[in-house]
C-alpha cells in the first residue's frame, strides 16, 4: 500500500513571479490513494505560495478534457515563469495567496490493466473525490490552506466533472469504489456497510464550472442547434473540412441533430421569469439576453478596477481620448464617426 500521509510527499521549491514580483512556491507531489491501479496518473500536486496561510482558500483544478483525458498534470506551475496577476488564473491565485491543487486520475481513455478495464464510470469521479479526501486527511500536516474552503474548477468536460463532484458531495454511492482504491476516511463495517469517518468528506465549498457539459444525452444536438450555421459558413469559406467525410453527409447530420433539439426544447414546457413560454423560436434570444445582462452586471461591479487598468494603459501608451465609458447599453451595433462595431 502507498502512504497517503503528507509527510511522504516529495517537495520541490519553485521560483516564479507575479507581475514581476518574485514569489517562492513549495510544490508537493504525493499519492492520494493507498491502492492505485494507475499510479502514473493517480498523483496529486499541492502548490503553496509563500503568502498562503492556514485560512487561504484552496483552488482545486480538475484535468478533464471531454471526459477522456485525466492524465497527471506535472506543469500546472512552471519554475521561472512570470504570471499575470490580473488575467491569468494561476497568477491571480498566487497573487491572492491561494493554495493550488491539481491531480491526475483514471478515465475512459485508459488502457486495460492486467486485462481489466478500470477507467469506466465511476472511476473519474471516485478518484477526484479521493484527492479531496486526501487534503482533509492531511489538514494538520499541509502547511497552508483551509480544507473547508475548497473551490473545484474545470472547463467543458472538466466543468461537468466539477459540477458532478459539487452535487454529489459525501454521497454514499461512491463509498464502495472509494474503499476499493484505499481513499482516506472510508471504512467497511463488519455488517458489510460502508461509511465515512467524520471530517473526511469529499464535499466542496464552491464550484467554478466553465461551459459544463452536463446534459450528455442532448449535447450533440444542442451543439448543432447553436453552432450549425457557423459550421455551414466555415464549410463555405473553407475554414472547416473533413477530407474523409462527405460534406453533404456532415451538414445533413448537423441539420437533423438541430431539428432533434428543437423538438427537445419545445417538449420541456420552459418559461421565463415572468411565466412567458420559452420555445425553440425564442430560446436563443432569451439566452443572449441573460448573457448580456450578466456581462453588464459584471462590468458594473468591476468598473473601478478595470477603469484604473485601462486608464493607466492609455496613459502609458499616450492614447488620447475624450471620455472612457463603461457599461454601454446593449445593442447589435455601435456607430461613431471613427468606427463601426
Amino acid at each position: 500500500a502507498e502512504s497517503i500521509h503528507f509527510k511522504s510527499a516529495r517537495k520541490t521549491v519553485l521560483n516564479v513571479s507575479v507581475d514581476g514580483q518574485a514569489l517562492k512556491v513549495d510544490w508537493y507531489v504525493d499519492n492520494y490513494v493507498k491502492y492505485p491501479n494507475r499510479p502514473q496518473d493517480q498523483l496529486i500536486n499541492v502548490f503553496i505560495p509563500e503568502n498562503a496561510t492556514k485560512d487561504s482558500p484552496i483552488i482545486f483544478y480538475v484535468n478533464n478534457g471531454g471526459w477522456i483525458a485525466n492524465s497527471y498534470p506535472d506543469r500546472t506551475l512552471v519554475d521561472g515563469t512570470d504570471y499575470n496577476g490580473t488575467y491569468d488564473r494561476v497568477g491571480v491565485a498566487l497573487k491572492e495567496g491561494y493554495v493550488i491543487v491539481s491531480y491526475g486520475c483514471r478515465s475512459r481513455a485508459d488502457e486495460p490493466v492486467s486485462g481489466l478495464y478500470l477507467g469506466h464510470s465511476p472511476a473519474t469521479m471516485t478518484d477526484t473525490k479521493a484527492a479531496i479526501r486526501y487534503l482533509r486527511h492531511n489538514r494538520k500536516a499541509i502547511p497552508a490552506g483551509d480544507v473547508e474552503k475548497i473551490f473545484i474548477t474545470g472547463t467543458s468536460g472538466g466543468g461537468a466533472l466539477s459540477t458532478v463532484i459539487a452535487a454529489s458531495g459525501n454521497s454514499p454511492d461512491y463509498f464502495p469504489s472509494l474503499y476499493e482504491i484505499g481513499a482516506a476516511g472510508v471504512e467497511l463495517g463488519k455488517d458489510g456497510t460502508y461509511s465515512s469517518k467524520p471530517g473526511y468528506g469529499d464535499n466542496v465549498f464552491g464550484v467554478i464550472g466553465y461551459c459544463p457539459i452536463t446534459d450528455l444525452g442532448h449535447a450533440c444536438a444542442a451543439y448543432e442547434w447553436l453552432y450549425g450555421d457557423t459550421r455551414r459558413i466555415m464549410y463555405i469559406t473553407g475554414e472547416m473540412n473533413y477530407p474523409t467525410v462527405d460534406e453533404n453527409s456532415v451538414l445533413s447530420a448537423s441539420a437533423a441533430l438541430a431539428d432533434d433539439y428543437v423538438e427537445y426544447i419545445d417538449s420541456l414546457g420552459l418559461t421565463d421569469e415572468e411565466g412567458n413560454p420559452l420555445t425553440s423560436s425564442n430560446f436563443k434570444n432569451y439566452i443572449s439576453r441573460l448573457m448580456l445582462e450578466e456581462i453588464g452586471k459584471t462590468l458594473e461591479e468591476r468598473e473601478i478596477k478595470y477603469r484604473d487598468i485601462t486608464e493607466n494603459w492609455l496613459k502609458k501608451n499616450n492614447v488620447k481620448y475624450h471620455e472612457l465609458v463603461f457599461g454601454k447599453p446593449n445593442a447589435d451595433y455601435y456607430v461613431d464617426d471613427k468606427n463601426l462595431s
